[in-house]
């Protein structure tokens, strides 16, 4: 199974838990950026589903199952045209940008301006990463990426909880639902400390837009 593949598969199993994110609205044109072979995409309602992605393999897996695929980069302009989309799906995609400010941008500039983002990054600070560091251990999780390391770890930016909220805030979204906790289990639930949960999860609308 290859990169594709394994994110694919993944992807697919947290659908069920975005679609619990979306309380069951229904949107027009969806677009997911990062969007693999379309695992998150795919799960979530409405007519006109689309994809960007830079893992041309990726593109070619969702253009398979129905969707509408583009090879791009957020980073580099979304090509798609103002106000186009109801909800922007960008689920374990800041984490791997040099420049999230340019992405975060372009997806307000093709959201519509009552539309939605959903979004979640992982927690890299979780307590059993933070358990390998006090064993000399290195946390790079090689079973997603393998070949690997430190050097070339396709992670690029680790967000706190309240890192990440000032980010998606400070560049022009209002966060309407807090997912956070929802996930990580039962002390996620009952702390609600960063060392347990797997990650922000937020649906948010642009302000002032």
């Amino acid at each position: 199974m290859d990169y594709s593949e394994r994110m694919d598969e993944a992807a697919y199993r947290m659908g069920s838990f975005y679609r619990k994110c979306l309380r069951g609205r229904s949107f027009k044109r969806v677009l997911e950026v990062g969007c693999s072979g379309g695992g998150v995409l795919l799960t979530i309602a409405g007519d006109k589903k689309f994809g960007v992605d830079i893992d041309l393999d990726g593109i070619k897996l969702l253009k398979r199952r129905g969707g509408y695929g583009v090879v791009g980069d957020g980073e580099r302009g979304l090509p798609f045209r103002d106000s186009y989309f109801d909800l922007v799906i960008a689920t374990d995609f800041f984490e791997h940008l040099v420049h999230p400010e340019i992405a975060i941008l372009e997806i307000k500039r093709v959201l519509k301006p009552e539309g939605y983002l959903l979004t979640h990054v992982p927690n890299e600070f979780h307590w059993r990463n933070l358990l390998k560091l006090l064993k000399n251990e290195s946390f790079i999780t090689t079973n997603w990426f393998s070949g690997s390391s430190e050097h070339n770890y396709p992670h690029l930016r680790f967000f706190s909880l309240k890192g990440f909220r000032r980010f998606i805030e400070d560049y022009g979204f209002d966060i309407i639902e807090d997912w956070t906790y929802r996930r990580g289990g039962m002390l996620a639930r009952l702390t609600r400390h960063q060392l347990f949960t797997l990650g922000p999860t937020y649906l948010c609308q642009p302000r002032d837009k």
